[in-house]
């Protein structure tokens, strides 16, 4: 794989994960309602956008952060930027939480819910519709 594909893969997998962040409903069915065949863990998902982004900002791949601004926009890269920063800084706030009072993160923990209005904003801004994701996803 050339390191065009490479990046293009790792920029869509970006984009899944921040869906799966602004997602609510997707939210509802997996980390809420998950199965054991199907769910996802909010950690998971978390150390998931860091490591996308980590990909970008790689100091052995400088031009993999030049290409995300220009795939992304300088507006969308600003706020992927300051989205990894928000959850480097509050990623201990899920400590809080277990497996019964998850519905409460998801649906009502202000730091949660200012994740999912960013990855809103930054998926808008790259023109991806989370509407039609939604409808195959959740």
């Amino acid at each position: 794989m050339s390191e065009e594909e490479l990046t293009e893969t790792a920029y869509k997998g970006l984009l899944e994960t921040l869906a799966y962040l602004a997602s609510l409903q997707v939210q509802e069915k997996h980390i809420i309602g998950g199965t054991k065949e199907e769910y996802i863990v909010p950690d998971d998902l978390l150390e998931d956008y860091l490591s996308e982004v980590e990909f970008f900002k790689s100091a052995k791949f400088p031009n993999r952060d030049g290409w995300l601004k220009s795939r992304a926009g300088e507006k969308a890269a600003k706020l992927i930027e300051e989205l990894y920063s928000d959850v480097k800084v509050s990623g201990s706030f899920l400590e809080k939480y277990t497996h019964a009072y998850i519905a409460e993160l998801i649906k009502a923990d202000p730091v949660w819910i200012r994740l999912r209005d960013s990855s809103k904003k930054i998926l808008t801004l790259c023109g991806f519709d989370l509407e039609s994701w939604e409808k195959e996803n959740a």
